[in-house]
């Protein structure tokens, strides 16, 4: 009787596994096809090619961990994710074992928690500055594991590790070897960038894996079911012809506000809620299918009845780092003074925590330190002020309120939508709009009309910044080459001419890369003096 017992008890587990398998190369068909995008909130750094592969390893490391025993759950799984980074790439896994060996002494060595900070911060503005193609364009595209690295770092790796950071820092006990490397490397988040999607709690994490509860690992498929159907019905809905963003951007170039203000509630946030919601699904359908019980990174957002609330629902693991980090300092300075420590603990959570913590991505998508969200600041500026003063409001009146009827309550809904929708179409995307893209509008129609070479010579400066800006953007170098050429500067023309080229399939990094392995056979594209 012992082999029939076995069998049934390994039998939920192989089940499960069946499902998780056909989930994911689902999901990696149709991404393979274009209808959904198997990616977070931001691509991936390596090209599609290699998304087969990756799926397949994810699910046998699925298979590992569901069928190890006990001892060995957290073995299965580090084996599975270190051979998944190691596809990935290979000089992450080189240098991120040593990084995370190192991180793990220094944070629990009983030094001032500013040495670890320092650790982290330090390998981050490193590696960016190594990947930094406005200072280094031949190095970027000629070695593209170094951009891997960089890129892997600030969007998988750097948040996480901001996560442990605080455990530490407040007196979590020191995790083993094992542990934390399987939280660093841990396998989905080789397929997709953890970004803001996913930071859980480090005990989280390996209390989950070793538990191995059937219960979470199946509502991660329900969860990965979810994300896929909400991204096929937005990617229907654009084949269709009905995708609100095109019509918004439509009614813009028309000038027709009627029609505008109404498609730009719909656009933002209801539509962004939408895809936010099907990425992170996809994220936690896949940590969920390893037992980790994370929670989802967005509650309802578009309930909210006020901007506190919108803030409380709205990607929950980004904001309760930001909690950890940023408010709790001042709301504890500041706790006999609560309406003063509202505004002075939003002010700190979203123009020096926020906004900051957006750049390493805006940083290693475009190969240039020198990059900032504009976009975020000026949003972070408007929340600061709405959040603080609907936190002041909370507090006057007190959390319990009226439980208001069915038009009350969508009239309030609306108006938060309306709220956030200014302050980020109106005010944010405006002043990134100013700030980044103008110029570069501005400077690349005057490089059309150009005809004398003294008005090329006097236009030069302008496209140089607008490079700088945009290292990666081959149509910003293809543009540059052609004024220089006017300007009397044909060697100069052709070296931003063979980087554009380098740099050339869809703009993107990722399908760069595809080039620049190419590079070897066409050693001509880079002549010696390319800087």
């Amino acid at each position: 009787m012992t082999e029939p017992i076995a069998w049934t008890h390994r039998r939920p587990g192989v089940v499960t596994w069946m499902w998780f398998s056909l989930a994911m190369i689902g999901a990696g068909v149709l991404h393979q096809l274009g209808m959904i995008p198997l990616v977070g909130w931001a691509p991936r750094p390596f090209d599609d090619d290699r998304v087969p592969a990756m799926i397949a390893l994810i699910i046998a490391a699925h298979g590992a961990y569901l069928a190890a025993p006990p001892a060995w759950r957290v073995r299965a799984l580090l084996g599975g994710s270190l051979v998944a980074w190691a596809v990935v790439s290979p000089a992450m896994l080189i240098i991120g074992v040593p990084w995370v060996l190192g991180f793990r002494a220094l944070a629990w060595s009983g030094r001032r928690p500013a040495w670890s900070m320092a650790y982290i911060v330090g390998t981050l503005l490193a590696l960016l500055v190594l990947a930094d193609a406005a200072h280094a364009p031949r190095r970027v595209a000629t070695h593209p594991w170094l951009w891997i690295v960089a890129y892997s770092f600030a969007l998988g790796w750097f948040l996480r590790a901001l996560v442990v950071w605080h455990e530490a820092r407040i007196g979590g006990p020191r995790p083993s070897v094992r542990d934390l490397l399987t939280y660093f490397f841990f396998a989905p988040f080789a397929l997709v960038p953890p970004y803001m999607l996913a930071l859980p709690k480090l005990a989280l994490v390996t209390a989950g894996v070793d538990a191995r509860d059937l219960t979470v690992v199946r509502s991660g498929l329900r969860w990965l079911g979810y994300g896929v159907a909400v991204q096929l019905t937005l990617w229907a809905a654009t084949r269709l012809g009905v995708d609100p963003q095109g019509l918004f951007i439509d009614a813009l170039r028309a000038g027709d506000w009627p029609r505008a203000i109404p498609l730009a509630l719909v656009v933002y946030p209801v539509r962004a809620v939408f895809e936010a919601c099907g990425a992170g699904a996809l994220v936690l359908g896949m940590v969920r299918s390893f037992g980790v019980p994370m929670a989802p990174a967005f509650d309802r957002p578009l309930l909210a009845r006020d901007v506190a609330d919108w803030w409380r629902r709205y990607n929950t693991h980004f904001r309760a780092l930001l909690i950890d980090l940023f408010w709790t300092p001042v709301a504890m300075r500041l706790r006999r003074h609560p309406i003063a420590a509202g505004y002075l603990g939003c002010a700190v959570v979203f123009v020096l925590g926020s906004a900051p913590l957006h750049w390493p991505k805006q940083a290693a998508l475009h190969a240039s330190p020198w990059t900032f969200p504009w976009s975020t600041l000026a949003e972070s500026a408007i929340m600061t002020a709405l959040v603080g003063t609907a936190l002041a409001i909370e507090r006057r009146r007190g959390r319990r309120r009226e439980v208001p009827g069915p038009v009350r309550a969508w009239t309030q809904r609306a108006g938060t939508w309306a709220l956030v929708c200014g302050a980020i179409l109106a005010v944010g995307y405006q002043l990134d709009y100013r700030v980044r893209i103008a110029p570069w509008e501005r400077a690349a129609a005057a490089a059309h009309a150009v005809e004398s070479p003294a008005e090329a010579v006097a236009l030069v400066p302008a496209l140089e910044s607008a490079v700088d800006e945009r290292p990666t953007d081959p149509v910003r170098r293809a543009t540059l080459a052609r004024v220089l050429v006017t300007a009397g500067r044909p060697d100069a023309a052709w070296r931003q001419l063979a980087l554009a080229t380098a740099f050339a399939t869809h703009q993107s990094l990722a399908d760069a890369r595809l080039l620049a392995r190419r590079a070897p056979s066409r050693p001509h594209l880079f002549p010696r003096s390319t800087p």
